[in-house]
């Protein structure tokens, strides 16, 4: 146990990274020993330095206690204002912004010191306190800083006495306090300085690189930190600043003192203008200092606490690993050292495992599942007191990992890395070995995969930029497959945006939705994992806003419109120009002008949405359509009747550049929507209500996406037309089907599709859904299309293009609509 007991998290993470740790020269010369000071601060009187000791101590309590003191002014100590300092009121935003003396109430409440040289200490103090007290300024606290030794019994006898007897928190610092916060949080600087102390005592330090590069970063957010924030108003980008300085200065191994407060600064900044993410950022952070830097395992454990409670209602695997690391960090600790805790380790792991398990079993969230699975074998994992019984745990990891094969949210690379920590524990175990090898040779594969399919990526957007568009959807096709991976994530967004271009300039708006839906619920997985928004999330929303204009749906544009202002109003940033609210405000109002006014008139209730959304233009040409002028005309008051009226058929006649679609109406009961593929003209009748108007979208979609590429492959439609009509089927459990009718001349196809919950689309639903799409394009394909060399165009567009992945993979729009929007998407329209 004496062993177990000296046991250094620090040291042990310095052997294993040291790039964490402080790799900077520290020289000192001279020496200001304990010794040397405790006999310098109790000689004092012998060189009259009393208004000296009030600075030291001034600056000793401003770095341990509070900030705000006054600067004493007056010839003597004490003088008329009865007390050596005091302080001062700050408001409470200001006092975020405090890394040093951070405490929950000095700022607004009055606290008084007094400072003395005297040998009978304890009738300076009654005296100092009594006079405090005799101000009637509504001090709450007195400490009495004395360079007199006093015995701890000594001090508490008084304190209470006088507390009790002046109605104030009494607290007395003697000369043994003093030198302990000297010694602890390195201030022999400010006594040397303060007190005129005889030493030549030095401290150089020679920055290593890896220090010069932390501290370049470190200064340059203090600067932004000290010149760019407001303190009423900290964006959330800020908010990452103060956490940084605190990693930053941690891992620079500056003074203990100092790293708390700026932690401590960064967890009230989060907390007061953080996102969730952010406050378990926070808290996880300072937690993992406190226990390999600091040392200080009662730190840990008020930081898993509040961590806990931060996440406790996400359903978010992502989350829940950084409590799930904390957790066995603490247990491990517990274990060392025998560390007898303030909080019970096992109700913690039950309430931690009992919310795991509960997200280990939503399989409509598949990566998010597995991950919590895996999770659960950690903590399982933590509790074994024997290697040898581990490998049970190790054969079920295997497993999930398998099962996480082809699922583009789980951290497949991180895992690895995780496990891969792990080998000088468990190398004897075959099952981490099993695990180890199969983790191994997937990560080959799937670096290989990635390394080819970003080769082909490169030589989509090459086709792109070269006008080739149906080249760059064959190419960028090819790549997707390979890129559905986690660590790859950046790259297939980066695809699926490249493709919806090549889809558009080509007219296949509904492929182009389809990839631009599936790159925002990628992007917006940011947001459900870390609770973080960006840029990009903005103009993803913004081009799916163009996309619905152009296929004339009003309410699904304005919905993505509303949702990239939302995430811009969060960010605080102008990321939509003024340029692009007045090209849609301009767009809106041309489709509206060339409406039949039979169509408008189900659009009276949209002008105030107009208005909220900043689209003022538009909202008032459709009241003026609508025959309520009079507000339009209060616009333009500068102009007469006839230059209105010649105005507004200039914005309705104007050539935008791109195809006028009629406005959907979404009053009627069964909704239609088509598309023109390779000279076939596609109509679809479908019930006015989810899922159906999804799968509206995903059969178009996956049309357009399979046969964009045709010409190149020689397809040739036989078919001029063809009618699809969705029915709905009462059966909850998810079930589609189609049978072709051509008995009447005009082939029809008739899908029978389930009522099924958007919701509980799990990985087995995506399956059904993926294996129905197939059969469809395949029989719609011999229906529709001449096929000269069936073997020759399976091989060319089935197998080498990789064309069913390519458009199958975007028939989820089901999935992808509920994880930006949520399940009732529709009857938000």
């Amino acid at each position: 146990m004496e062993a177990a007991n000296k046991f250094s998290p620090k040291e042990f993470l310095r052997k294993r990274r040291p790039e964490k740790f402080s790799d900077s020269i520290v020289e000192e010369t001279g020496t200001l020993d304990r010794a040397f000071l405790e006999y310098y601060l109790s000689s004092l009187n012998n060189r009259s330095q009393e208004l000296q000791f009030e600075s030291f101590s001034k600056a000793v309590c401003e770095k341990v206690i509070c900030s705000n003191l006054l600067e004493q002014t007056g010839p003597v100590a004490g003088g008329d204002g009865k007390t050596d300092t005091q302080t001062f009121p700050v408001s409470e935003q200001n006092r975020l912004m405090w890394y040093e003396g951070v405490n929950e109430s000095s700022h607004k409440e009055r606290w008084a010191f007094g400072v003395s040289t005297r040998k009978d200490w304890k009738a300076k103090c009654k005296e100092d306190v009594k006079k405090i007290a005799g101000t009637n300024r509504g001090y709450v606290k007195a400490f009495n800083v004395t360079n007199q030794f006093v015995k701890s019994d000594q001090r508490s006898d008084l304190e209470d006495k006088l507390s009790k007897e002046f109605d104030l928190d009494v607290r007395i610092l003697d000369r043994s306090w003093l030198l302990d916060q000297v010694f602890k949080n390195n201030l022999q600087d400010i006594a040397i300085e303060t007190l005129s102390i005889p030493v030549s005592y030095e401290r150089n330090v020679t920055l290593g690189a890896g220090d010069y590069r932390k501290d370049v970063e470190l200064e340059s957010l203090n600067k932004k930190i000290s010149t760019e924030v407001e303190p009423k108003n900290i964006t959330l980008e800020q908010v990452n600043w103060f956490l940084r300085v605190a990693e930053l200065s941690t891992e620079l191994e500056k003074p203990e003192l100092e790293c708390r407060g700026l932690y401590d600064r960064a967890i009230n900044v989060a907390e007061k203008f953080g996102s969730n993410q952010q406050r378990l950022n926070a808290y996880y952070g300072y937690a993992w200092k406190a226990h390999f830097w600091l040392e200080d395992i009662e730190l840990v454990e008020q930081n898993l606490v509040k961590s806990i409670d931060c996440i406790s209602d996400s359903e978010s695997s992502t989350k829940w690993e950084k409590v799930v690391t904390l957790l066995n960090v603490y247990r491990g600790h517990i274990k060392i050292t025998g560390f007898d805790g303030n909080v019970s380790i096992d109700e913690i792991n039950e309430t931690v495992l009992t919310k795991l398990k509960e997200i280990a079993s939503d399989d409509t969230k598949p990566s998010n599942a597995l991950l919590a699975e895996t999770h659960i074998e950690m903590l399982k994992l933590q509790q074994m007191n024997s290697v040898s019984d581990t490998a049970p745990i190790f054969a079920s990891l295997k497993k999930i990992v398998e099962k996480s094969e082809h699922l583009v949210g789980y951290p497949f690379e991180q895992v690895f890395a995780t496990f891969n920590e792990m080998d000088d524990f468990f190398h004897e175990v075959v099952e981490y070995e099993d695990l180890m090898d199969y983790l191994i040779e997937s990560t080959s594969k799937r670096d290989g995969e990635v390394q080819g399919a970003i080769k082909y990526l490169k030589r989509g957007f090459k086709r792109l930029e070269t006008g080739k568009p149906l080249q760059a959807i064959t190419l960028i096709g090819k790549a997707l497959s390979g890129l559905y991976k986690e660590e790859s994530s950046e790259a297939v967004i980066l695809g699926l945006r490249a493709i919806s271009s090549a889809y558009e300039s080509v007219g296949l708006l509904w492929a182009a939705r389809a990839s631009a839906l599936f790159a925002s619920s990628l992007l917006i997985d940011d947001f459900w994992k870390h609770d973080f928004l960006n840029e990009k999330q903005v103009e993803s929303f913004i081009r799916l806003c163009w996309i619905e204009l152009r296929l004339g749906r009003l309410g699904q544009s304005l919905q993505w419109y509303e949702l990239s202002l939302v995430v811009q109003s969060r960010l605080g940033e102008s990321l939509i120009s003024e340029n692009e609210t007045t090209r849609i405000d301009a767009y809106i109002s041309h489709l509206l002008l060339n409406e039949r006014l039979e169509s408008l008139k189900t659009l009276e209730c949209i002008p105030q949405s107009l208005i909220r959304l900043g689209l003022l233009n538009s909202s008032g040409f459709l009241q003026f359509a609508l025959g309520y002028d009079q507000d339009l005309k209060e616009v333009f008051k500068d102009k007469n009747e006839k230059e209105l009226l010649d105005y507004l058929v200039l914005v309705r006649d104007y050539d935008f550049g791109i195809s006028k679609a009629n406005l959907e109406d979404i009053s009627v009961r069964r909704g239609e929507i088509e598309t023109n593929v390779l000279g076939c003209k596609i109509f679809i009748s479908y019930p006015m209500r989810t899922p159906y108007l999804e799968l509206s979208e995903s059969i178009l979609s996956i049309v357009e996406s399979f046969f964009a590429t045709g010409h190149l492959n020689n397809l040739h439609a036989k078919e001029s037309k063809l009618e699809i009509e969705i029915i709905a089927d009462d059966e909850d459990e998810l079930s589609v089907s189609h049978e072709i009718d051509d008995s009447g001349g005009l082939l029809r196809v008739i899908v029978t599709c389930s009522s099924f919950e958007v919701e509980t689309i799990n990985k087995n639903a995506q399956l059904a859904l993926h294996n129905w799409g197939s059969e469809f394009l395949i029989d719609i394909l011999c229906r529709i299309f001449y096929v000269n060399d069936p073997k020759s165009f399976a091989k060319e567009l089935i197998a080498d293009d990789k064309g069913m992945e390519r458009s199958v993979s975007f028939a989820s729009s089901f999935a992808a609509t509920y994880n930006v929007i949520g399940k009732e998407a529709l009857k938000d329209y």
